[in-house]
């Protein structure tokens, strides 16, 4: 039992169980044969056979394909090709080919070879016709004997004309007359490279050949490189008919016709890729379905240069022909030619009487060009559309086969468009992206058209910069014809940033008039910048300005430079949900304070105030070691204490209050004495290296409040500075328990190993497996610091497994 017990783990281990290491497994194979054999179609039949060999599982895979690719190249010797296609054929299983692709190359040809590479070309194709082909492709090489190419044309008509070739893809061949192609009835896509079309039959020549009248079922026809006549190299070019009911694309490209007459009712694409020099035979075209026409026609032999009349009547019998299309596409060879015939076709009238899209392969095209094919047409706005091609060079810019699709998807394009798609814009959206900009800008639109000259005055902001006038009395006309000619509708936004130095310019009537006229108006954001150099008499009267304001629906008030005092957060502000203060001074140094001792709080009346920043601010008040100040706010959410100036205690009572950041180069008088009951976040930073300096007693004194007003804190960030105060004190603390009893995730960026503040830090926590990211700061020009590295993995070593979560090292930033 045992050792059938051992042999079944052994074969499962050997099978890939569980538990196996997967990286080395043939994934491959293990695909299902469909898989296998839709990848197998996309090589070449001998690569296909040569995969027997890899396995069991591969040995017989190959002859389930449904695609044969023969090529003659990928031989030396044409006793070997022909060797390998009579074993593939008569090995492989009895089953219907999809494709079949016939490549007779021109490596190792030799005449003495002909008659059996004949005979191997007659047994493919009966082959193919056994076995119900769908897609064929022959190409007999560029050196082909002629009677083997003529041979093709009987070979057809004799072997292959009960097949129900849907597509046809011929290269090198010589199709005599109509029976060439006659039997293959089901053919829906054709496509002829380096072909000859003859009339050679038993001697009798037609005037004009109609090769593909006998295809009822043709839709798509490609002709590349071919030659109507009696031989390869020289003769009588023959005119060409192309006539078709189901036929809908038709692509011309370098084709040799004396006259190509074309009969289409449906057709719907047409492609022409040629000289100039061959545009004569290009007449008479009948294409009343027409929709898309691309046009490229280069002039290699100089044609135009001594023969202009005759071009000119060449391009106007061709556009004739194609007046029915709706889209054009010319490359910019066409659009080169035709610019030196721009007087010339300037005058003729325009055939294009259905045209709404106009493509132009260039970078700029000739005014009359653009207005001969635009004039005749019935659309009121047809769309022009420039496209300009990077590192291309459009010699056959034609679809013929799939690989040049592929470059030019590959291709860097640039597509401009003369089309106005912003002023088609709904008005709500136009308003709102005009908001985005400066008003001064706004205005300006209005000269575009008629349709933005009252634009501006519907926009919902405005935003009034002094910076955009060289001169103030500028500025002062503009804003007050702004306020003037603007619809009287409520404004969103309002901004106000004056910059000017001349402190002689007195700007405040100016100043009242754009804040009475934004709470006139309903404006919910309200930004006020009055410039490091303004006045600070209008500094001061800003307070008694929004001191009278008895109502108003702000609820963003941005304010910079500007001074408040007890004036300033009256009872009409009681919607104001976010106040940032940017480099403002609170003023209550007046004579009514001199002798007060109460504390300042000078958002008192915000009872909706969810959001207050303080930035660069600074304090005027009189006996400041006396009083303190305080910010309360009972709906408060968020404070900010980024870099001010307060040189006052600091008391902040918020109890909903969920983040909290202070950041602050001078602590010198204490750090904010905190009651936030609702604390997650506290993102602390402050710059003093040396708490001596203080001139305090016990350091415990600044720094265990600080923690204690942080007890209720869940995620905590210190940086280096803070670090390294606490660090210098960690004596103290570690003989106090750790106020942080909620404390989840600690930040640390730190220069130093701050591994024992972590440890007193998580003392206190309740979590039981607490989140630390340490920012370890390195310089690598010192070598103490970069020694720290070293020592990493001894350190983390001796810390408890609870605080080695997560470490990160990135490179110190010098300031």
């Amino acid at each position: 039992m045992n050792n059938n017990g051992e042999a079944a783990k052994a074969g499962k281990r050997r099978r890939g169980g569980e538990g196996e290491d997967t990286i080395g497994r043939d994934r491959l194979s293990a695909l299902p044969d469909r898989a296998l054999v839709h990848i197998l179609s996309f090589v070449d039949s001998k690569d296909a056979v040569q995969t027997c060999v890899l396995s069991r599982r591969w040995r017989c895979v190959w002859k389930q394909v449904p695609v044969l690719n023969f090529n003659r190249d990928t031989f030396e010797e044409f006793s070997g090709f022909e060797t390998h296609v009579d074993r593939l054929l008569s090995l492989r299983y009895p089953r219907e080919v999809h494709k079949l692709s016939y490549m007779d190359g021109d490596g190792g040809a030799s005449w003495e070879d002909e008659p059996q590479r004949m005979g191997l070309f007659v047994r493919v194709m009966r082959y193919a016709c056994s076995h119900n082909v769908q897609h064929l492709v022959i190409d007999l090489g560029s050196e082909g004997n002629r009677d083997r190419s003529k041979r093709c044309s009987d070979l057809f008509s004799s072997s292959i004309s009960e097949c129900k070739i849907e597509s046809l893809d011929l290269g090198h061949v010589t199709l005599d007359g109509g029976c060439g192609l006659s039997c293959f009835q089901s053919v829906t896509s054709l496509i002829l490279e380096w072909c000859l079309l003859s009339s050679d039959q038993g001697g009798e020549k037609e005037d004009q050949l109609d090769p593909f009248s006998k295809l009822p079922c043709l839709k798509h026809l490609v002709l590349s490189n071919c030659l109507a006549g009696e031989t390869y190299g020289g003769g009588c070019k023959r005119s060409i008919k192309i006539s078709g009911l189901e036929l809908l694309s038709l692509v011309l490209d370098r084709v040799e016709f004396s006259d190509i007459e074309i009969h289409a009712p449906k057709l719907e694409s047409f492609a022409l890729t040629d000289d100039v020099g061959t545009l004569r035979g290009l007449s008479n075209l009948s294409l009343p379905s027409l929709n898309h026409a691309d046009v490229s026609v280069w002039d290699d032999h100089h044609f135009v240069k001594d023969n202009k009349e005759v071009a000119r009547q060449q391009f106007v019998s061709l556009f004739q022909g194609l007046h029915n299309a709706k889209s054009l596409k010319l490359y910019w060879e066409t659009i080169e030619v035709m610019s030196e015939l721009t007087v010339g076709l300037a005058d003729q009238p325009s055939p294009f009487t259905r045209l709404t899209s106009l493509t132009l392969a260039a970078d700029s095209v000739p005014y009359k060009l653009l207005k001969y094919f635009l004039k005749g047409s019935s659309s009121a706005r047809p769309m022009i559309e420039y496209m300009t091609t990077c590192c291309v060079a459009l010699q056959n810019p034609i679809l013929v086969r799939k690989g040049f699709q592929k470059a030019m998807n590959n291709c860097k394009k640039v597509r401009r468009t003369v089309s106005d798609r912003l002023s088609n814009l709904p008005e709500s959206v136009l308003y709102h992206i005009l908001s985005f900009l400066d008003t001064k800008s706004v205005v300006q639109t209005s000269v575009l058209s008629r349709a933005w000259q009252r634009a501006w005055k519907h926009v919902p902001a405005i935003d009034l910069h002094s910076n955009s006038f060289k001169k103030f009395r500028k500025f002062k006309s503009f804003v007050s014809r702004v306020l003037s000619l603007r619809y009287d509708l409520n404004v969103q936004k309002v901004s106000y940033k004056y910059y000017y130095h001349d402190s002689e310019v007195s700007h405040f009537s100016l100043f009242v008039k754009v804040i009475k006229y934004a709470l006139s108006h309903g404006t919910r954001h309200l930004v006020i910048d009055l410039g490091e150099v303004s006045n600070d008499e209008y500094s001061y009267l800003f307070s008694d300005l929004f001191g009278s304001v008895t109502d108003s629906n702000l609820a963003t008030l941005e304010l910079g430079y500007v001074t408040v005092d007890r004036g300033f957060g009256s009872s009409g502000f009681r919607a104001l949900t976010t106040l940032h203060l940017d480099r403002c001074t609170l003023g209550y140094d007046q004579e009514e304070d001199i002798d007060q001792e109460e504390d300042i709080d000078p958002f008192p009346n915000f009872a909706c105030l969810k959001n207050l920043v303080l930035h660069s601010c600074f304090i005027e008040c009189s006996n400041k070691y006396k009083r303190s100040f305080k910010i309360s706010g009972p709906q408060l959410l968020s404070l900010k204490m980024l870099d001010n100036s307060l040189y006052i205690k600091v008391e902040i009572s918020a109890p909903k209050l969920e983040f909290f950041s202070f950041w602050n180069v001078q602590a010198i008088d204490g750090l904010p004495k905190l009651s936030v009951p609702s604390l997650v976040h506290a993102d602390i930073r402050f710059w003093c290296y040396d708490l001596s300096a203080w001139n305090i007693q016990s350091p415990m004194l600044i720094l265990f409040p600080l923690l204690q007003g942080l007890s209720n804190a869940t995620s905590l960030v210190l940086d280096s500075s803070s670090i390294q105060a606490l660090m210098d004190n960690i004596d103290f603390l570690e003989q106090h328990p750790s106020p942080l009893t909620k404390l989840e995730t600690l930040i640390l960026e730190a220069v130093t190993k701050p591994f024992r503040l972590a440890n007193y830090l998580f003392k206190g926590s309740s979590c039981k497996v607490p989140n630390i990211k340490l920012h370890l700061q390195l310089k690598s020009d010192n070598p103490e610091e970069v020694s720290c590295l070293a020592q990493l993995h001894f350190l983390l070593l001796s810390l408890p497994m609870s605080l080695r979560n997560l470490l990160h090292l990135r490179p110190r930033k010098d300031p």
